[in-house]
């Protein structure tokens, strides 16, 4: 088809250009014939190569109008979603404030517990340890206090001690061996 139309292109053109010296007038029947064969031509292209093109072209903006509104949807359905949670949102601040008051308030307490176990551990030890340091002290106190008693009896007896007394008492000593 492309070559019938190239050979009719080309006979008319060479129609017209065979008469050189023609009036302008005789020319107009074959200028009507070759713009209409070329407006012809042009149709048919059009037709043949401009309809499937249109198309396909119809086709992808159809397409991209598609994804575009569901694209839409799916963005206003997110933005359903943060408008939701922000009217939300005082709500669970306030619940997040509440629970973070609660564990601080059992922290406080387990804490407070802790110390308390603590205190009463570090006293008791305390005590213990008092009381051993009055016992020590006590034993300490009774042994010094023995040992004066010993050193004030040492003394009287050695003030009453003399000759005489040496022999009675180294006397009863040897009697009692017998």
């Amino acid at each position: 088809m492309k070559r019938l139309l190239l050979f009719v292109l080309t006979s008319l053109s060479a129609l017209s250009a065979e008469q050189p010296g023609a009036e302008a007038r005789d020319m107009t029947p074959w200028l009507w014939a070759n713009f209409l064969i070329l407006i012809g031509a042009l149709g048919y292209l059009g037709v043949k190569y401009g309809g499937p093109f249109l198309k396909a072209r119809q086709d992808t903006i159809a397409k991209g109008i598609d994804e575009a509104a569901a694209k839409k949807a799916d963005a206003d359905q997110r933005v359903a979603k943060v408008n939701e949670r922000l009217a939300n949102l005082d709500s669970e601040i306030a619940g997040l404030k509440t629970q973070m008051r609660e564990e601080q308030q059992q922290e406080s307490k387990r804490l407070a517990d802790r110390n308390a176990a603590e205190i009463a551990r570090i006293q008791q030890q305390m005590q213990q340890e008092i009381e051993s340091a009055g016992k020590t002290a006590r034993l300490e106190l009774q042994a010094h206090a023995a040992k004066l008693a010993l050193d004030l009896a040492e003394q009287k007896l050695r003030a009453q001690m003399n000759t005489e007394t040496q022999l009675n008492l180294t006397r009863g000593f040897v009697e009692s061996l017998q």
